[in-house]
This record gives structure tokens, C-alpha cells and sequence, in this order.
């Protein structure tokens, strides 16, 4: 029986020509270019800059200029660095089709830049709403894995990683073909966004988290049914 990773079979090869030297550089200093920015900005911005929002949508925590501009990028630069590292040391690289590496390489720095450069705006005085701006990114996201997710060979940086997946192919391609069904809590992610200015910001952030904790639970109680009742 033909799977969905047929497709993905005869490029392999190219995957690693994805995870140059040059390539993992400049991602974590793409991951740093919000510091650019903000000392571009330097003299227009206040001295106090909103770092943290709470379950109503308000700021409730300010950072100096220098915490607000600095902090958030090089902490991401770390996480970039952990994820390259990764990436590098995955005994199964050779298995991840190039697409998704594209995608694990590049989603921290384009995080980084998106959320810092709202800051930058709210701190300006723009009229942005941050969780509307968090919820729609997080359900590209879900989008994007959702696309991905049944076309994933098995490995140990990208996907539902547990004992039963990792020790069975056919669980593995089971249980990713089900998740790739997460692209529809990508679409209520973005739905949830849209009508923010509908629901409390309360009520939004509990649908969300719910969508995501049913969506990441339900793919490995279902990995794992497979395992013990199908004994895959």
C-alpha cells in the first residue's frame, strides 16, 4: 500500500545540503536582528518596554530599554543554537525530508523577529492586540505541521516522539497521519484570533489551550492505542 511519504522517498538525499554551516548561522543571527532594531530605535522608544501580557490582554509587566531589546533575542538565540545542535546530532537526520528542517531551522528566528517587532510597535504607541497577533502566528504554525506531519520519517527531533513511534514505522506513520490533523486546530487557533474582539480574552486563551492540550494528548493516547490494542 502506497503511504504519504512515497513522495518524499526519492529526495532524501537532499536533506542535509538543507543544514549547511552557513545556513545555522545566519538563523541565529536572524534570531538576533531585533537587537538591530531596537538599538535602531533607541531614542524613539520609552524607557520602560512591555515584556509580558496577562490572561486579559494587558501588560502587566515592563522591562528597562536595554532588558526589553536584549533579553528576549539572545534567549532565543540559545533555544536556536539547542535546536540546530539537535538537528545536527539526530542519529535518523538522513530520514527528515528538507521541508521540515526548513521549517524547525527557520521558526524560532521568524518567532523571535515578529513578536519583538510588536513590542517595538505597542511600545510606540501602535494599537496592536498581542494575543490576537500570538494566536494567529501559533495557527500558521499548526497549519504548517499539520502539512508536514504525515509525510515525517521516523526520527528523533521532528514529531510525535514517544517509545511506540519510534519503535515501529507503521505506528509512526499511523500516528502522524492522524496529527497531521492538527491543521484544523491551526484553523480554529486563527478563527479564535480573528474573533478576539468577539470573545473575552479569558475565554480565548481557555479555548485555545484546550484545542492544544486535546490535539497534542489525543495524538499520543492514539500512538499509543495503536500500540497496545492493534499491537503496532
Amino acid at each position: 500500500m502506497k503511504d504519504n511519504n512515497t513522495d518524499y522517498q526519492n529526495d532524501n538525499s537532499r536533506n542535509n545540503s538543507n543544514i549547511s554551516l552557513s545556513m545555522a548561522v545566519i538563523s541565529v543571527i536572524a534570531t538576533l536582528l531585533p537587537i538591530i532594531i531596537g538599538l535602531a530605535l533607541w531614542n524613539k522608544l520609552p524607557d520602560e518596554l512591555p515584556v509580558h501580557w496577562g490572561i486579559k490582554g494587558n501588560v502587566d509587566r515592563l522591562a528597562t530599554k536595554a532588558e526589553g531589546i536584549f533579553i528576549m533575542p539572545c534567549l532565543c538565540a540559545i533555544i536556536q543554537i539547542g535546536v540546530l545542535i539537535k538537528l545536527y546530532i539526530d542519529p535518523r537526520k538522513e530520514q527528515i525530508h528538507h521541508k521540515p528542517v526548513l521549517v524547525s531551522i527557520w521558526i524560532v528566528p521568524l518567532i523571535t523577529i515578529l513578536i519583538n517587532v510588536l513590542i517595538y510597535i505597542i511600545a510606540l504607541g501602535g494599537k496592536v492586540s498581542m494575543t490576537m497577533a500570538v494566536f494567529f502566528i501559533i495557527g500558521v504554525m499548526f497549519i504548517g505541521l499539520g502539512n508536514y506531519m504525515p509525510k515525517l520519517k521516523q526520527n528523533y527531533t521532528i514529531g510525535i516522539k514517544v517509545p511506540w513511534t519510534l519503535n515501529s514505522e507503521e505506528n509512526w506513520n499511523m500516528t502522524h497521519r492522524m496529527a497531521g490533523k492538527v491543521y484544523v486546530a491551526g484553523v480554529i487557533s486563527i478563527i479564535i484570533a480573528l474573533l478576539n474582539n468577539v470573545l473575552s480574552d479569558e475565554v480565548t486563551i481557555i479555548i485555545f489551550m484546550a484545542v492544544f492540550l486535546v490535539t497534542g494528548i489525543g495524538s499520543v493516547a492514539y500512538s499509543f492505542w495503536l500500540y497496545k490494542v492493534k499491537g503496532l
